[in-house]
């Protein structure tokens, strides 16, 4: 049977890498797949009974080597992969589900790729919508999403959108790699997720701290893009809401401290609505450990938007752009 579905991987963990092959390669519908790696492909394990294309790609962008990966391909749907995030049972068969001649952009949620107890609870966590804002990876129920929630670690698209939009963006910072080809694509692409399509992902580390950290570092990445790139993150509304949070909420303690009284309450239940799930989770031991990290995420998120608008607007944004001669 020929293949229907491509997948493409921009590749910098070959060992990681390797176990999302090896479950692609584990589905039924594994003859039906044709998937290309671009990028540090050395030591990538190939098993036996799925077409693989390994491309050796020097240039860091993941953008480079998705495009690379894209071109070695020819199926009418493609599925965009990390490399960190391996397909679960199921997933094969829901991405090739999607109408290739359709305008459906697909996504689906995450499970965490580490078992310990401490990825399990940050999971549990993140899971509650009122953690960050947002149910992008996370989404549990079939329906429309917005844009900003269709990453590309876990993504299915018709082929000729991706011809009609031409490349993926690459001269813009690889933190934006998929917001900046979204955004072209709000007003011809529906946007969609479905519950089957898991994968495991390597985004729940096995320490507080560490989740906290790199959270901290997104969110001053998402401040200084608000200024070096508004086109894109003005279109975000929760990254505008965590800018202006600090400002409304002084200006409301000032002038009508009754009002801010009451948003404090109101604020306390509505993280009190991740209590359901975390209890659900691992009883009250989870609640204990996981409901403190809402509000530590919520003024960790607020402090580091600031501080990235502040960094940009003093020309200090970190270049994470690359220049023509790397692409």
């Amino acid at each position: 049977m020929s293949a229907s579905l491509a997948v493409a991987i921009a590749c910098s963990r070959p060992a990681m890498a390797s176990e999302v092959l090896a479950a692609l390669a584990a589905d039924p519908d594994a003859g039906r797949l044709e998937v290309a790696l671009a990028g540090a492909v050395d030591a990538v394990v190939v098993p036996d009974g799925l077409a693989v294309t390994l491309l050796r790609c020097d240039a860091t962008h993941p953008n480079v080597r998705r495009n690379l990966a894209i071109a070695a391909t020819v199926a009418p749907l493609v599925a965009m992969l990390d490399d960190d995030a391996a397909p679960a049972p199921g997933w094969v068969a829901a991405a090739l589900a999607v109408d290739p001649t359709s305008t459906t952009v697909q996504t689906g949620p995450e499970v965490p790729w580490r078992t310990s107890e401490t990825a399990l609870l940050l999971h549990a966590v993140c899971g509650a919508r009122v953690a960050e804002g947002t149910a992008a990876h996370l989404h549990q129920q079939e329906g429309s999403v917005a844009w900003t929630d269709v990453p590309f670690c876990n993504v299915v698209v018709p082929r000729h959108l991706l011809e009609r939009t031409g490349l993926l963006p690459v001269e813009v910072p690889a933190d934006m790699d998929d917001f900046a080809w979204l955004v072209t694509m709000r007003g011809v692409a529906a946007f969609r997720s479905v519950p089957q399509q898991v994968v495991r992902h390597d985004r729940y580390p096995d320490g507080v701290g560490e989740l906290l950290r790199e959270r901290w570092r997104l969110r001053r990445r998402t401040g200084e893009k608000l200024i070096t790139h508004p086109g894109v993150y003005l279109r975000v509304p929760q990254a505008v809401a965590a800018l202006a949070a600090p400002w409304v909420g002084v200006a409301v303690v000032v002038r009508r401290p009754r009002l801010a009284a009451a948003g404090a309450i109101a604020y306390g239940a509505l993280v009190a609505t991740a209590l359901p799930p975390l209890r659900r989770h691992g009883g009250w031991q989870a609640v204990r450990r996981g409901l403190p990290l809402i509000p530590a995420l919520h003024a960790s998120t607020i402090v580091a938007i600031n501080l990235g608008v502040a960094r940009a607007l003093a020309g200090r944004a970190d270049d994470h752009t690359w220049h023509r001669a790397d692409l």
